[in-house]
């Protein structure tokens, strides 16, 4: 039901694998607390329902949710964590592959660095651009944290290495 997927929303969002304001929307907020108070709607029907009683909800109540939202979404942005250390062209092919195939582990990605040392240039070429833009953003939000925590050690750097980087420079 939309109940269990706007719970399992907010764990994801906890853990930082989903965009943590679309569960804080004010409309999201009131289709969860809507479901809660009337548990005997149909699953198939839930959806509609809420739509229709948020139509009907008076302007101050979806102003109630509105100010709730624009609350959290300030305690959510100050994320106090280091950025994450950006992704190689490998990483990033291996995780590709990972999606395509349905598969993970060791075995698979002991395949996968073979797969992907033999890749040509023209497809390797994909991954590698994508790690620059990882790196790119890490190293600007890295600088942002810095400036805030001058106290944190900057990690190694990681990226393309230097036969990829001629490869994107060519």
């Amino acid at each position: 039901t939309l109940s269990v997927v706007l719970s399992e929303m907010e764990d994801k969002a906890v853990s930082g694998q989903l965009n943590q304001y679309l569960i804080m929307l004010p409309r999201n907020m009131f289709a969860k607390r809507f479901i809660e108070e009337n548990p005997g709607i149909s699953p198939l029907k839930v959806f509609a329902e809420v739509s229709k009683a948020w139509k009907n909800l008076s302007q101050a109540e979806k102003d109630r949710y509105t100010n709730y939202y624009i609350e959290s979404k300030k305690t959510l942005i100050q994320s106090d964590k280091p950025p994450a250390l950006p992704k190689t062209s490998f990483e990033l092919f291996y995780n590709a592959r990972c999606q395509k195939k349905g598969r993970r582990g060791f075995e698979f990605k002991k395949l996968s660095r073979k797969k992907y040392c033999s890749l040509k240039q023209s497809k390797k070429i994909k991954y590698i651009k994508l790690a620059s833009v990882e790196l790119y953003s890490y190293e600007f939000e890295a600088a942002k944290y810095q400036e805030k925590h001058p106290d944190w050690i900057y990690p190694s750097r990681r990226g393309p290495n230097k036969e990829e980087s001629e490869m994107y420079l060519l």
